[in-house]
């Protein structure tokens, strides 16, 4: 995850910020990532109008500009979804953030009787009101500090969330599941940090984070997911039409839940690979679908789940070999290294191999790389 410290001095012109960060984007094989944030108050920490992700392929930062200044939906990359239900939710709804940013900041660093802080804010536009749970008398306003802490105890990332209007004040409770689609929600999910999320209108499951800010004041981006769609363009890519890929995106799917970190191995050779490591993993008598209780059982032990192209697992808890690859890194961890060396020697054995890695930290790498 990419932390961004941002500045915090005068007001700057929205055009004239916007071309800095264009002239100091870092290009690596034609790709970027794009993060500007357009400011309108004055105030200790930085408060947000605007927030862009962008993850696409362009020819110059000419195009870029160009681009940037057509509708969001009209981008296309693996964030469309996230960005246009940004975009359609406005972020700023920007009166409770651009205004409470310092509190949510206080908020999160604040205990509890000793508990730190879960909990959920939400602005008045994002409930009906014939949804509103409770109704306070005397609302609190949320420069109360320990008044507002105290309310948040009734609150959850997957109940109820407080209810905070364009004056400041906390004025009622809400279910989470009752939030309209497309709104923004404040989320303590963690002490010292506190995540912005978009609402889906499916419960309080379903939300999607958009930024995550730390106690100090830093930014971090969520990390670029792995879809549906990356995987069958992998799959495509390394199988052609000859794998099931409905199939392994079930096993990746379900695998990419796993808290812990893992490892999906498919291979067109997955019935020899089983049999050549069998004393350093568990093999199946039989190959199988796995559904999703197994998924997270079989995830759960260390080594790579092996499957074949038809999304059959032949082997668990595998422990991958192979020589040190000029791919590794050293700043990464062991599955990471593990697998890139499996890849190589599976290359020079003319096997087609698609290795997706979840690390323990949330980050997930497709080897190879996605086509």
């Amino acid at each position: 995850m990419q932390d961004l410290q941002l500045s915090q001095d005068g007001e700057e012109d929205p055009g004239e910020h916007l071309m800095t960060i264009l002239n100091n984007l870092k290009w690596k094989n034609g790709r970027f990532r794009c993060f500007f944030a357009f400011r309108d108050v004055r105030c200790q920490h930085t408060a947000f109008l605007t927030v862009v992700v962008l993850h696409r392929t362009v020819k110059n930062k000419e195009q870029l500009k160009l681009e940037l200044q057509q509708p969001m939906t009209h981008f296309n990359g693996n964030n469309t979804a996230v960005r246009r239900r940004a975009c359609q939710a406005k972020l700023a709804e920007g009166e409770m953030l651009k205004n409470v940013f310092r509190e949510l900041v206080i908020l999160s660093a604040t205990a509890y009787e000793g508990d730190g802080l879960t909990g959920a804010i939400v602005p008045a536009a994002a409930i009906d009101p014939a949804h509103v749970a409770l109704s306070f008398r005397n609302p609190v306003n949320i420069d109360d500090i320990k008044g507002t802490r105290k309310l948040l105890e009734m609150t959850s990332p997957d109940g109820h969330a407080l209810i905070l209007d364009t004056s400041r004040k906390v004025v009622g409770l809400c279910r989470l599941a009752e939030i309209k689609r497309d709104k923004v929600v404040v989320m303590f999910t963690k002490p010292l940090c506190w995540e912005l999320k978009i609402s889906s209108g499916r419960g309080p499951e379903e939300f999607t984070t958009f930024y995550t800010v730390s106690a100090s004041g830093g930014v971090s981006l969520p990390k670029e997911r792995l879809g549906q769609a990356d995987v069958n363009a992998a799959i495509q890519h390394t199988f052609g039409n000859r794998a099931h890929s409905h199939a392994i995106w079930t096993v990746i799917g379900h695998a990419l839940r796993q808290k812990h970190g893992t490892m999906v191995v498919i291979s067109n050779a997955a019935e020899a690979e089983a049999n050549r490591l069998s004393s350093q993993s568990t093999k199946l008598k039989q190959p199988r679908l796995l559904d999703e209780g197994l998924v997270l059982a079989v995830t759960s032990i260390d080594g790579a789940v092996l499957l074949d192209r038809k999304g059959k697992c032949h082997a668990i808890g595998v422990i991958l070999d192979g020589p040190v690859s000029r791919n590794g890194d050293s700043s990464r961890g062991a599955r990471f290294n593990s697998g890139w060396r499996y890849y190589d020697q599976a290359k020079r054995n003319k096997q087609q191999v698609l290795i997706v890695i979840v690390s323990e930290d949330g980050y997930v790498t497709m080897i190879p790389q996605k086509p």
